[in-house]
């Protein structure tokens, strides 16, 4: 029996502690990520759309996306493909390690962006809308706003970081440079 219990304790120890000392999204993460992103939404895209084609994939891709990890699902999907070479050679191009970095720094990013998003969609319906293109981190900075809303979206996207977000402390770097990576991803 204890045999057993200290392989699973070890086991426990490892996952835990890849998650716990995982590296803080970086500001060199996110810029190599927005000097990749104009050079590889062309693939991306056609990559998507040939998803979208196969209902299985297309759902595998969607689940991936309210996970948190589309990206890196999308990278696993299209294994073997012409696509995957291609982004593999710009991303290493642009500066990453590999198509596994980038997927993870793009997947870290979207995760933030994607539950942003959410809170100010639910927030634009409410009561005192808020249009959807305001940058919500200023919004919560911002102590002329309702205390009450500006908790209430705090605690959304809390909840929301939680299900999509990587790590909490992505909240922090992506807010840090939300301007710079909405005017890249807008571009698009």
């Amino acid at each position: 029996m204890f045999k057993y219990s200290s392989r699973i304790l070890l086991i426990l120890a490892v996952l835990f502690s890849n998650v716990c000392f995982a590296e803080m999204l970086s500001n060199n993460d996110i810029n190599l990520y927005l000097k990749t992103f104009p050079v590889a939404s062309n693939t991306l895209d056609k990559v998507t759309a040939k998803i979208g084609k196969d209902k299985k994939l297309n759902i595998e891709l969607a689940m991936g996306q309210m996970e948190g990890n589309m990206h890196r699902k999308m990278m696993g999907m299209i294994k073997g493909w012409p696509e995957h070479a291609l982004l593999k050679e710009i991303v290493k191009k642009q500066g990453f390690k590999s198509i596994d970095d980038w997927a993870l720094v793009a997947d870290r990013i979207s995760g933030v962006i994607m539950s942003t998003s959410m809170v100010m969609m639910t927030a634009s319906m409410g009561e005192k809308p808020l249009r959807e293109d305001m940058n919500l981190f200023a919004y919560l900075d911002d102590k002329k706003n309702d205390a009450g809303l500006r908790k209430k979206y705090k605690d959304q996207l809390a909840e929301m970081c939680d299900r999509l977000c990587y790590k909490k402390t992505d909240l922090e770097s992506v807010k840090n440079n939300y301007a710079k990576i909405t005017n890249v991803l807008n571009k698009k």
